[in-house]
């Protein structure tokens, strides 16, 4: 047989008239304790009020200032149903002005409650500039790293390639482009197809037709490839004479992506020798400059020099 302690005894014995007691104390407790009077501190939304069409805030003002009240515990405890907010009419702000933010400007509140004061911030900025928009080109700020024995080819494409942004004229036509957020994809062997959001900074007050855009970027397999019969062109020559190279067309062997590589042709390479170099290899070691498209690379050319003759 379990014998219990005075204590245990102490609390079961007539422990419903007991709960009863100590309910009724805390209840009473609770009462008396509205009835007091109490400062509190609360963050209170700013609602701005009749903003002038076409024009836009320069700088976003605060969500919420921090408000000292005093009150009772029940006009506190009523005051947290109610939609307490700040209000800011600019139709009384001139533009470019700081303005003190006053208790009269809290909206809403109980009967009783005073404002004792605004503690943060006490004053905010009002400057205005005309709502204005523009259409500007995405850029990027995606990186893209190919697996081996493969290579990115081209630039990456956006649809859209341009968005339109809105907001303060002076921010907006110094806004040259959206540059969008950088991400970095490895490991590639294909056409990456993907979509990137676009990064804006909300202190700017510029907003975005697009949060984001489309964006593909080709990848292809590297390839070699010897392309001949490229013509050879002298510059810088005097014009009073004709002049000949010799020989007259070179081989260029050429790395790049298989596709571009297939593409390519004797025409959109340039080879170029300068007349004016004879002073410095002579007339017979003349090097050429091989101009090539984007995206390819060369490691031979055939012949490496060439000679320059001159006719009346």
């Amino acid at each position: 047989m379990t014998t219990r302690s005075p204590l245990t005894r102490f609390f079961v014995h007539n422990y419903k008239i007991k709960l009863f007691c100590l309910l009724s104390a805390l209840f009473f407790w609770f009462y008396i304790s509205l009835e007091n009077a109490y400062e509190f501190t609360v963050d209170v939304p700013v609602r701005v009020e009749h903003a002038p069409p076409g024009w836009i805030l320069l700088h976003p003002l605060p969500a919420e200032v921090r408000v000292l009240f005093k009150g009772t515990g029940r006009q506190f405890v009523s005051y947290r149903f109610r939609e307490r907010r700040l209000e800011l009419d600019l139709r009384k702000v001139p533009n470019n002005t700081a303005v003190r933010l006053d208790p009269d400007m809290i909206k809403d509140l109980p009967a009783g409650i005073r404002v004792l004061s605004i503690l943060q911030p006490e004053t905010v900025d009002v400057k205005w500039d005309r709502l204005a928009e523009r259409r500007v080109p995405v850029r990027s700020r995606l990186e893209f790293l190919p697996a081996d024995g493969f290579t990115a080819v081209g630039d990456v494409r956006f649809d859209p390639d341009t968005v339109l942004i809105s907001g303060p004229q002076s921010v907006v036509d110094s806004t040259q482009e959206v540059w969008t957020e950088a991400r970095s994809f490895a490991g590639l062997v294909k056409e990456v197809r993907d979509r990137v959001p676009l990064a804006v900074d909300p202190l700017t007050r510029v907003r975005v037709s697009s949060g984001s855009v489309r964006f593909a970027a080709d990848v292809q397999r590297i390839g070699e490839r010897m392309i001949e019969g490229i013509p050879v062109t002298v510059i810088n020559g005097p014009e009073d004479r004709r002049l000949t190279v010799t020989p007259a067309t070179l081989a260029l062997r050429v790395q790049g992506g298989v596709g571009l590589l297939g593409g390519l042709t004797s025409g959109d390479i340039q080879a170029i020798v300068d007349y004016r170099a004879r002073e410095r290899y002579g007339p017979k070691r003349l090097p050429a400059r091989i101009l090539i498209p984007r995206d390819v690379t060369f490691s031979e050319v055939i012949p490496q020099y060439f000679e320059v003759s001159e006719q009346p």
